[in-house]
C-alpha cells in the first residue's frame, strides 16, 4: 500500500513539474488588428513551448491574415504590409499587434505598430506559406505562349563568400613553435573538416580573446618553457601533462577552446587538446583576416553539401532538384508544375524554408508559423515533414523556446493527419456555448450497453418517433436530470429552441442541436413516406442512415444534404469520456456553409408542414 501511495504521489510531483514548466513559459496571448481579414481580435492560447502546436480554424476565418501579420515583422523598426494587406485595403487602418508571454516565469508585454516593432526585438520569426505562382509563358513566334504553375525559385545563400584557403602549413607551424615543435599534430584533417570549423567559428570570440595580450603572453610563456625540456615527444608531453596542465587549465579561452576540441579525433590526450589549441590560437593571431574569410568559405560549402543531401532524401521525383550557384547566390529552382506532382513540390519547398527558418531562429524564443502547407500533402510526406519538425523541436529544446505555429483548417479530431506524439491543439475561434449538463448524462447513459433506459432514450428522444412518453421520471429524478424532459415533446422543444439560438448567433448547446437536426430530418422524410406500413418499418429502423436509405429505395425523394449533415448529429449524440469532442463539433457547426446548410433543413420543415 505505501508503494503504490509513494507511486502516485511522484505521478502528482512529475505532473506539478510539467505543469510549472509549462507556466513558466508560453505565449499567452496574441492580438491582431486591422491586418488583412482581421479588424480586431485577441487570441487567448497558452501556447507551450518546443512543442507542434496545431491551431485550427475553418477557411474564411483568418487563418492566412493571422501568418500576415507574423510575416509584416520582419522590420525591426515598424509593422510593415503590402498594400494589400491592410484590413479593407484602407491603409489608414492602423496595424497593430500585441504579444504576451511568459519567459522565465516572468510576463511579458510586446507591442508593434506603424511607428515602433518591440515584438521582433525580442522574437525570431519566421513565416511558410503557400509560394504557388503563375508564370507567364512569354511570346514565341510574335504568339503569347501559355502561362504555367510554377514556385518562385528559394534564395538558399544570398552571397556566396569568395574561394578562399586557410593555407595551413604543418611545416611552418612547427618552425614557428620552436625547439621543440616536433610535439605538434599535423592539423590538415582539422582544416578539412566542415563541421569543427564551423564550431571553432561559431565560438570566434574565444579565439579573439585567446590573443588579447595576457593570455596570449602565458601561451608563450608555456611554448618558451616547452622548448628548454629535452626528449622525445613522450617525454615532452609527459612533462606538459604532470606539471603544465594546470598553467593551461587557468587560461580560460584556452581552456574554452579545449573543451569545444574535446570529440576532434586527434585530441586523444589532454596535452595533445592543448597543443591542438594553442596551434590553432597561434595560426588565428597571424592570419586573422585570411582565417575569418576561410571559415565562412568553408561554412557554405557545408551548407552547400547540407542542402543537397536534405533535398536528395526527401526527392521522390525524376527531376535532379538540387541547389545551383547563379549570379553569387545560391538558388533552389524548381521544374514547373506539370513536371512534378504538387506533393514532391510542396515538400520541396517546405523543407527548403524550414532550413532558411534555422538561420533565422537567432533569439532565444522562436516563432515558426507554417500556414496551411501541411493540409496538402500527402500521407508519405505528411509524416517525412512532421519527422523533421520534430528534429527540430528536440535540437532546439536544449537552448531556445521555440514555437511551431501550424495553422490548419483540417480539425485532428475527424482528419488523422497530425500524428506528433507531444502535439496540442488549439482553435483560433472562441465560440459562445453552454453545454446542458442534463443532456451530456442523456448522452452518458446512452452509452451503458446493457441499461434499459437507453432503447426508450433512442426511441423516444434521439430519433424522430410520431408519438411522445412519459414513462421516464422516476428515471429522471433519479438520475438528476431535467425532469420536464421526462416528457419527451417538452425534451424535443427545448431542444429546437437551442437549435434556434444556434441559427441566430446566441449561445447554444451543441450537442442539443445535433439532437434537434437529427430529429427534424427524421420528421421530414417521416411525412413525406403516405404508406401507414412504411411509416412504421420507418420508425423501427435504428439508425439514420439505414432511415434514409429505407426510405430512398421506397421511392421517397432523399436530398444529399441528409446524408452530409451525419458527420454532424451523429458526432453529437456519442459521448466519449477519452475524447472530448465538444470542440470539433462546435468548429463544424460554426462553418458558415454548415450554418447555411441547417437553415435548409429548417426551410425544407416548414415546407413539409
Amino acid at each position: 500500500m505505501f508503494v503504490y501511495f509513494l507511486s502516485k504521489i511522484r505521478i502528482m510531483q512529475k505532473f506539478i513539474k510539467g505543469f510549472k514548466i509549462a507556466m513558466k513559459n508560453q505565449i499567452q496571448s496574441i492580438t491582431i488588428k486591422n491586418i488583412k481579414g482581421i479588424e480586431d481580435k485577441k487570441f487567448n492560447l497558452n501556447i507551450i513551448p518546443n512543442k507542434p502546436s496545431i491551431l485550427v480554424a475553418q477557411n474564411g476565418f483568418g487563418k492566412s491574415s493571422f501568418a500576415i501579420a507574423f510575416d509584416s515583422l520582419k522590420q525591426d523598426s515598424c509593422i510593415n504590409l503590402g498594400k494589400n494587406h491592410y484590413y479593407k485595403e484602407d491603409n489608414t487602418n492602423e496595424p497593430y499587434m500585441a504579444v504576451s508571454l511568459f519567459e522565465d516565469d516572468k510576463k511579458i508585454y510586446l507591442e508593434a505598430d506603424s511607428k515602433k516593432n518591440q515584438i521582433s526585438s525580442k522574437i525570431s520569426i519566421f513565416v511558410i506559406n503557400s509560394r504557388l505562382r503563375a508564370k507567364s509563358g512569354g511570346s514565341f513566334n510574335g504568339r503569347r505562349a501559355s502561362a504555367s504553375i510554377g514556385l518562385d525559385k528559394i534564395i538558399l545563400v544570398n552571397t556566396i563568400p569568395k574561394t578562399i584557403n586557410f593555407n595551413y602549413s604543418y611545416t611552418e607551424q612547427k618552425s614557428s613553435f620552436g625547439l621543440n615543435g616536433k610535439i605538434l599534430i599535423n592539423l590538415k584533417s582539422f582544416f578539412d573538416n566542415k563541421n569543427i570549423v564551423k564550431k571553432i567559428f561559431d565560438n570566434i570570440v574565444i579565439l579573439d580573446k585567446a590573443i588579447q595580450k595576457t593570455n596570449y603572453q602565458k601561451i608563450d610563456c608555456f611554448i618558451e618553457d616547452t622548448n628548454k625540456k629535452n626528449g622525445s615527444n613522450e617525454n615532452i608531453k609527459d612533462y606538459i601533462e604532470n606539471d603544465k596542465i594546470e598553467v593551461l587549465a587557468s587560461i580560460k579561452p584556452l581552456e574554452e577552446l579545449k573543451n569545444l576540441l574535446r570529440d576532434y579525433e586527434l585530441c586523444q590526450k589532454r596535452s595533445d587538446c592543448y597543443l591542438v589549441a594553442i596551434q590553432i590560437i597561434r595560426f588565428y593571431k597571424k592570419y586573422k583576416i585570411n582565417y575569418k574569410k576561410a571559415s565562412e568559405y568553408s561554412n557554405y560549402k557545408l551548407e552547400k553539401e547540407n542542402y543537397i543531401k536534405i533535398f536528395k532524401e526527401f526527392n521522390s521525383t525524376w527531376k535532379d532538384v538540387k541547389p545551383k550557384e547563379k549570379n553569387g547566390k545560391l538558388i533552389l529552382d524548381f521544374p514547373k508544375a506539370n513536371v512534378i506532382s504538387n506533393g514532391q513540390r510542396d515538400i520541396l519547398n517546405l523543407i527548403a524554408l524550414l532550413e532558411q527558418s534555422k538561420k533565422k531562429f537567432t533569439k532565444k524564443t522562436c516563432v515558426l508559423i507554417i500556414d496551411e502547407v501541411f493540409d496538402y500533402l500527402d500521407s508519405g510526406n505528411l509524416i517525412a515533414a512532421q519527422y523533421y519538425i520534430s528534429n527540430m523541436i528536440n535540437k532546439m529544446n536544449k537552448t531556445k523556446y521555440f514555437y511551431p505555429l501550424i495553422l490548419t483548417h483540417l480539425n485532428p479530431f475527424h482528419f488523422k493527419n497530425y500524428i506528433f506524439s507531444k502535439q496540442k491543439v488549439y482553435f483560433l475561434d472562441e465560440i459562445k456555448y453552454n453545454i446542458k449538463d442534463s443532456f451530456k448524462k442523456l448522452l452518458k447513459f446512452r452509452q451503458i450497453k446493457d441499461e434499459p433506459f437507453k432503447e426508450v432514450l433512442d426511441k423516444y428522444y434521439f430519433h424522430f418517433y410520431k408519438s411522445s412518453t412519459t414513462s421516464q421520471k422516476e428515471n429522471f429524478k433519479k438520475e438528476s436530470i431535467k425532469e420536464s424532459w421526462a416528457d419527451s415533446k417538452i425534451f424535443h422543444n427545448d431542444m429546437g429552441k437551442e437549435l434556434g439560438k444556434y441559427i441566430n448567433d446566441d449561445k447554444y448547446c451543441p450537442f442539443s442541436v445535433c439532437c434537434a437536426l437529427r430529429v427534424k430530418i427524421e420528421k421530414i422524410i417521416f411525412e413525406r413516406i403516405q404508406s401507414d406500413t412504411n411509416k412504421k418499418s420507418f420508425l423501427d429502423i435504428h439508425r439514420t442512415k439505414e432511415k434514409l436509405n429505407y426510405a430512398r429505395e421506397n421511392g421517397i425523394e432523399i436530398e444529399e444534404i441528409f446524408y452530409l449533415l451525419g458527420i454532424i448529429y451523429n458526432d453529437g449524440l456519442h459521448w466519449d469520456d477519452n475524447n472530448e469532442k465538444t470542440i470539433p463539433i462546435i468548429t463544424n457547426l460554426e462553418n458558415q456553409l454548415i450554418r447555411n446548410m441547417i437553415k435548409i433543413i429548417l426551410k425544407l420543415e416548414n415546407r413539409s408542414k
